[in-house]
């Protein structure tokens, strides 16, 4: 992603540097991680190469339109599958035996089926989110128990106020 936006930089003339080569070594990155950071198993994109682990950081990809023949989409599919329990999402294959949903990543999956174009969905998402956070916005914390709705991990937490701005936003430029 960094290349890339490097070389869109170049082209426009905003910085200095080789923007054709930058373009190029972009799209050589790109098909390496569609070659060595796929799973055909899980169908879809995975924490590193040769890995099976799903992690929940991939749906921030969406906003840079990171795609390839439905890669993408096929992941948040994955994500949503296996980390998610309603709209509270884990961080990472595993994660559900050793800590709460991650309240951000929650966030990242109603932003990544915004920005994919499942408004909709997004929309639903988020309000089931917003009734498990209690629809309070004074002050969010880190994680939550899926099962009994307790705040876990840091508190206040920033991250988790960005982040569901980021989702809430996300559905208004994608409407």
């Amino acid at each position: 992603m960094a290349l890339s936006k490097a070389a869109q930089l170049a082209q426009d003339g905003h910085i200095a540097g080789d923007a054709d080569k930058w373009k190029r070594e972009s799209e050589r990155v790109k098909a390496w991680v569609d070659e060595n950071c796929w799973s055909e198993r899980l169908q879809a994109y995975t924490c590193h190469a040769g890995s099976e682990t799903l992690d929940a950081s991939l749906l921030l990809t969406t906003r840079f339109g990171f795609e390839h023949d439905g890669r993408l989409f096929k992941t948040l599919v994955a994500i949503e599958r296996d980390l998610a329990v309603g709209p509270l999402v884990y961080r990472f294959t595993g994660a559900d035996r050793q800590e709460g949903a991650f309240v951000a990543c929650s966030c990242w999956l109603v932003e990544a089926y915004a920005f994919l174009g499942k408004v909709d969905h997004a929309e639903a998402l988020l309000k089931t989110l917003l009734e498990k956070l209690g629809n309070n916005f004074g002050i969010l914390t880190e994680e939550i128990d899926p099962v009994t709705g307790e705040g876990l991990g840091n508190l206040p937490q920033g991250l988790s106020h960005l982040a569901l701005l980021h989702a809430i936003f996300s559905i208004q430029e994608n409407r």
